[in-house]
């Protein structure tokens, strides 16, 4: 049974005073959840209930593989609030799908883990990393849901939110500004 109410909520950072972090996290706070920062290349604590990264800002690698080495009975729940947009919707799905296949690839190649909580990129691979970001959230998602990491995936678009339902997803539609906090 999943708990609603006193929750410890990993909050995924992408800098430093990121003010949309500190809102979200102040209303998590507000509505009963101890809200914990964690910069996204830090190890993730191993008392929460739920990791919730916005954006995504940046790489969700470092994350993503945390929560993949996790016992799937032991794993927190994985929210991703996308904010950043998919790659046009009029190109064939064909398109889309290996685009961003190749995309997340090239990403989980390039990002390696240094010493436990601190990860970089490979310099050879890192001009991938710069490159077709709307073809990497396409295909990030695809691979954490495969892997059974992605819990619910929040879009701001409920024409979006139908189009990822058809292909198997559970998203829900969530705009910034639907809690008078944000």
């Amino acid at each position: 049974m999943i708990k609603t109410t006193n929750m410890q909520v990993g909050l995924v950072q992408w800098q430093q005073g990121d003010g949309i972090g500190s809102q979200i996290s102040s209303t998590l706070e507000s509505l009963g959840h101890e809200a914990v920062k964690v910069s996204i290349d830090e190890k993730l604590p191993d008392s929460l209930d739920v990791v919730l990264a916005y954006g995504p800002f940046g790489s969700l690698v470092p994350v993503a593989n945390q929560l993949q080495a996790y016992p799937p009975s032991q794993r927190p729940l994985f929210v991703l609030w996308m904010t950043e947009q998919f790659p046009n919707p009029e190109l064939p799905e064909w398109v889309r799908s290996l685009g961003g296949n190749f995309r997340t690839q090239a990403e989980r190649l390039a990002f390696r883990q240094s010493r436990p909580g601190e990860w970089e990129v490979n310099p050879r691979l890192r001009l991938l990393t710069t490159k077709a970001h709307r073809f990497r959230y396409y295909g990030d998602i695809f691979w954490l849901q495969r892997k059974g990491i992605l819990s619910l995936l929040v879009i701001g678009s409920q024409w979006t939110v139908d189009f990822l339902l058809e292909r198997g997803f559970d998203a829900m539609v969530g705009y910034y500004g639907y809690h008078p906090d944000l």
